[in-house]
């Protein structure tokens, strides 16, 4: 079909924190990311076996969570939906790239 490769090209995991960081900066490059958000740390607590894809996941892990705080409040009752979407913090982020075991999984404990 057009569009596809001749051949197989092989693109090995980055596993220096300075490809990760060019690798999680591509996929949060449409969030809204807080200002205290440090991708260059969460790059450094990713364990070096994490795929692309286990890095895809630990940010939608990260924005799922800051979704799921900002939807349901102290109290319980629920959000309004009219507001506009929030920068994700940088907890988010940084909690995330914890609960990544080796091979992507998360680990027990979780939330």
């Amino acid at each position: 079909r057009p569009g596809r490769l001749d051949q197989l090209l092989y693109v090995g995991i980055a596993t220096e924190p300075e490809s990760k960081l060019l690798v999680l900066q591509a996929l949060t490059r449409k969030f809204a990311l807080g200002a205290d958000v440090d991708l260059a740390a969460v790059a450094a607590r990713c364990p070096p076996q994490l795929t692309g894809a286990d890095l895809y996941a630990l940010c939608a892990d990260a924005w799922m969570g800051a979704l799921k705080r900002r939807l349901v409040t102290a109290d319980g009752s629920s959000g309004s939906s009219s507001t506009p979407a929030a920068p994700l913090p940088g907890s988010d982020g940084e909690g995330a790239a914890q609960g990544q075991g080796s091979g992507g999984e998360e680990q027990a404990g979780g939330d």
